[in-house]
Formats: structure tokens, C-alpha cells, sequence
């Protein structure tokens, strides 16, 4: 039978100790708590002993750990005699760089699957995480070879729809999605971080898994009265005045000139711009997805740039690229900037900014006190 229409999913967090079996016997359980859905943490062959299944080896098969393929029927066959669905977790952006996975462990697959740099050697990392590499998921066959499984158990009726996650950590997010929606792939979620105002791009998704409709929905049990008491006693506190738009942009610069000084150093041997460190710390939001290969930018993609007051290179190279090293580049900065705000915002500013812990959100911006309700039913 079809799987019904989302209302709540619950989380299971796989573990070794939560295998498929063991997330059988929550079935009944979360059926009689109103559950629609469980939304399974990854779930495909990760390192041996992973906590949580992100750091993926072979994405071919279902996880041994989590007690195979059949258990995984098991679960799946319960689940849906029981009138609910399975959203699966599926990572497409990296998987680990570690001799278990026998695409890293083969010098030859590891040039054609991962990401790395012809001149130096190094490969693109998920966020500043050596040992997850980026996948190069653009390319059809790697695209074949590292989401066949998971779009198998959606096509077999196994799963009823996947979140992806990271999806701005790809070269062609847009690119990536449509390829799924080709295979049959009909209900997907995007793990994508929308800043208040940016709007979803045109991509074949049902939307995000929902951070911006927490921060309104938490804005809505905010007390306006509060913010003048309350941000007196974290100024007392800490005797800190800026605001958090400030606290971000320093914070975004610092990681751009120390963490990711390695991607810096990648982007200038591409694009030579002294001030490319601070370019990609500008940008208002998490990433553009502007195709190097299409001359129609997305009119939100442009406003973004010319907000960015990017150097004049770097917004020719990111724009127009006149040839293969500036288009190579308008690919990397944009998966570049993405990490930056992530480091330096979810990972920085929101640990130093504690005005109100509750508005600490990514997606929200804790510089805002609340929403009214109309605000609310307006987004």
C-alpha cells in the first residue's frame, strides 16, 4: 500500500546498538504515539563500530552493523503493515577516507571517486573533517555506483522517500537532485539551510527538513517584553555590545583566514585574488548555485553576489568563467562559502552570542527576538 502523507516523523539514531531489529520492536510504539514515518539515520555500510553512519564505506549495501539487508526488509515490511513509512537518511557529499572503503583504498577508484586536487594531492573535506572526503557525485558513474542502493530500496517500495543530506556541499546540487527525481525517486527532503528571506532554489524536492519553520514556530513562544531584560543581563555578563550579525561576520572571517586556509590557498591557485579569504566569508547566505555552464543565473543567485560586494575578479570568475580554471573555480567557491558560514556561524557565533539559547538555531538568526503570528502565517 502507498506510504501515507508525512505528518510526524521520529528520528532513530542507528547505532550497533539500535540495529534494524531493534528499531522493529519500536514499531508499535511509535505507531500508538501518532508516528507517520520513522526517519532512519544512514543506514548504508559505514566504518566499523560508526555512532552514527555519516562516515560511510561502501554505499552499495545495507549496513552489516545494523544487521543487513534481510533485517532491513524485516524492519521496512513491519513498518508499512503498520499503516507508516521510512524516510531514509542518504549521504551523498562525502564518504570516509579510510582503507575500509575500498574506494579510497584503490589509488586508481580514489582519483576517480573523491575530490581531490591534481596539483597538490589534497581532497575536499566536509566541512574541516579530514577524514570524510568529498565525493565527486557529479560525475554519472560515481553518481551510479554511490546512489544505487538507496534509490534501489526506494524504486522496490523499501523507503518511502530520502533527505539528503548536505546537499551544498555538492558541485551541482540541482544537477544531483534532478538525477534522482529521473530514477523514480518521488519524495525527497533537502537538509538545506535557507537564511530568513532566501528562498529554496527551483529544485524537484517537496522542501527542506523544516529548520526555517522551527525558528518561526520557537519565535512564536518568545516573549517580546523579555528581550530588553534579557539582553541587559547577557550584557552584564559578558560585557559584550555587538550585535550578532557582527559576531558572525568576524567569526566567518577568522575561519575562512585559519581553518580553511587550505581551501583559500585552492581557490587563489585557480583564481589569484589577495583578498579571497574575506570573499569567501562575504556572502549572505550559505551558498549560490550558479552553473558555470548556463549563462541565466537565478535572479536570487545575482542579488546575492552583488550584496557580497565581491572583488571584481572573483565575481567575473564566479559569473561569466573564461575558461576552464575560472569555471572549475565558480564550482569550488561556491562549495567553499558554504562550509565557512557553517563553521563560523552554527559552529562559532552561536556558542558566543547567548543572548537567548532557544533562538541558537541554525536557520534562525538570534539577532531577531520572535515572530508575531502573522509574521508566522505570512512564511
Amino acid at each position: 500500500a502507498a506510504a501515507p502523507l508525512v505528518g510526524a516523523t521520529s528520528r532513530l539514531q542507528r547505532a550497533p546498538d539500535l540495529d534494524s531489529a531493534g528499531a522493529r520492536e519500536l514499531v508499535p510504539y511509535l505507531r500508538r504515539l501518532g508516528v507517520s514515518h520513522l526517519y532512519l539515520s544512514p543506514s548504508l555500510q559505514a566504518r566499523r563500530g560508526s555512532t552514527h553512519g555519516y562516515d560511510v564505506v561502501d554505499p552499495r549495501r545495507i549496513s552489516e552493523d545494523l544487521g543487513g539487508e534481510a533485517a532491513f526488509r524485516a524492519l521496512a515490511v513491519a513498518v508499512h503493515e503498520a499503516g507508516m513509512g521510512i524516510v531514509l537518511d542518504v549521504v551523498p557529499n562525502h564518504m570516509a577516507a579510510d582503507d575500509q572503503n575500498p574506494f579510497w583504498a584503490d589509488p586508481e577508484l580514489r582519483e576517480r571517486f573523491f575530490d581531490i586536487d591534481p596539483r597538490t594531492g589534497r581532497h575536499r573535506r566536509f566541512f574541516s573533517i579530514d577524514e570524510l572526503a568529498g565525493v565527486r557525485v557529479e560525475d554519472p558513474e560515481v553518481f551510479d555506483v554511490t546512489q544505487s542502493a538507496a534509490i534501489a530500496l526506494v524504486r522496490e517500495g523499501l523507503v518511502d522517500g530520502l533527505r539528503i543530506d548536505h546537499p551544498d556541499g555538492l558541485a551541482d546540487p540541482g544537477g544531483y537532485l534532478r538525477r534522482l527525481a529521473d530514477r523514480g525517486v518521488e519524495h525527497v527532503w533537502v537538509e538545506k539551510i535557507l537564511q530568513p528571506g532566501e528562498e529554496l532554489p527551483d529544485w524537484p524536492v517537496e522542501g527542506t527538513v523544516g529548520y526555517e519553520f522551527m525558528a518561526d514556530a520557537t519565535g512564536l513562544f518568545i516573549d517580546p517584553a523579555a528581550e530588553a531584560p534579557l539582553t541587559a543581563l547577557y550584557t552584564r555578563l559578558t560585557g559584550e555590545r555587538r550585535p550578532f550579525a557582527e559576531l558572525a561576520e568576524e567569526a566567518k572571517h577568522d575561519e575562512a583566514r585559519t581553518t580553511f586556509q587550505p581551501e583559500v590557498e585552492r581557490l587563489r591557485e585557480l583564481v589569484d585574488e589577495p583578498g579571497m579569504a574575506d570573499a569567501v566569508a562575504g556572502l549572505p547566505v550559505y551558498r549560490t548555485y550558479i552553473d558555470p555552464d548556463d549563462a541565466d543565473a537565478a535572479d536570487q543567485d545575482v542579488r546575492l553576489v552583488e550584496e557580497a560586494e565581491l572583488p571584481d575578479r572573483v565575481r567575473e570568475a564566479l559569473m561569466d568563467p573564461a575558461d576552464e580554471d575560472e569555471a572549475a573555480f565558480a564550482v569550488r567557491f561556491q562549495q567553499t562559502t558554504g562550509a565557512v558560514m557553517a563553521k563560523g556561524v552554527e559552529d562559532t557565533a552561536l556558542y558566543r552570542y547567548t543572548r537567548l539559547l532557544a533562538l541558537n538555531e541554525v536557520g534562525a538568526d538570534p539577532g531577531e527576538w520572535g515572530r508575531t503570528p502573522d509574521e508566522v502565517h505570512a512564511a
